[in-house]
């Protein structure tokens, strides 16, 4: 059987692998009929809208979460903590009203997130930003403190050390340990010296301090917390 060469269109025998005229391959690749390229569906046009992301809990099934909290606006927060802290402060200072100072202090954290609210309406106030809230209060409240402490230390240091010296010779006289007594006595005689005195000084600014800022934010988490009861509820 022969074929005609595709290039020069002479008749060539079937199996010979060259043209013996032009020197064309004649060798062929045939593709079954049956093999039909694969169809490739569509795109769909709508995709499903994703589920929003659930946060696990171990005290109950997951709950959807729906973004996180917005960052504090520090420039609407402080006038409120600033007007809060010194209130409360001052409040603390009144020879009657002073026994209120941790409540003074707990008003001034609810006070400061109640502003900030009031200021920034659209603003979710978790507990976490109460906390740091309310504890600017305690720290304006903290400052004012300090300076009329200061000032007191400044013009009655030598009226307080005394009042300070014969509360702790009473308990001198009342304490059954010669060991105990005898450390009254040493605290007594560091009081003496103005160096002894202003390290007294310090550390008792530094308990006010903590406790100024621990009452201040438990009162903004407070404030915080009560609204995000009443929006859960509504």
């Amino acid at each position: 059987m022969e074929h005609a060469c595709y290039k020069c269109q002479a008749a060539v025998e079937e199996g010979v692998p060259f043209c013996p005229h032009c020197g064309a391959p004649q060798i062929r690749v045939t593709v079954p009929e049956s093999v039909t390229e694969p169809s490739i569906a569509p795109p769909s046009e709508e995709l499903p809208s994703p589920l929003p992301s659930t946060s696990t809990s171990p005290w109950g099934p997951p709950r959807p979460s729906f973004g996180q909290s917005e960052p504090i606006q520090w420039n609407q927060v402080w006038p409120g903590a600033l007007l809060a802290g010194v209130g409360a402060a001052l409040l603390s200072s009144l020879p009657f009203l002073a026994l209120g100072s941790l409540l003074w202090l707990l008003l001034a954290g609810v006070l400061s997130v109640a502003m900030y609210q009031r200021r920034v309406p659209s603003a979710v106030v978790r507990p976490g930003m109460g906390m740091r809230i309310g504890a600017l209060a305690g720290l304006f409240a903290f400052a004012v403190t300090a300076i009329l402490s200061a000032v007191l230390f400044a013009t009655e240091g030598n009226q307080l050390r005394q009042m300070l010296e014969e509360q702790l010779q009473a308990s001198i006289a009342k304490a059954p340990d010669p060991k105990s007594a005898e450390i009254l006595q040493q605290f007594i005689a560091k009081l003496g010296t103005p160096e002894g005195m202003a390290t007294f000084f310090l550390w008792v600014m530094a308990f006010i301090a903590i406790i100024f800022l621990l009452f201040s934010a438990a009162g903004g988490a407070l404030r915080a917390s009560i609204v995000a009861r009443r929006r859960r509820m509504s």
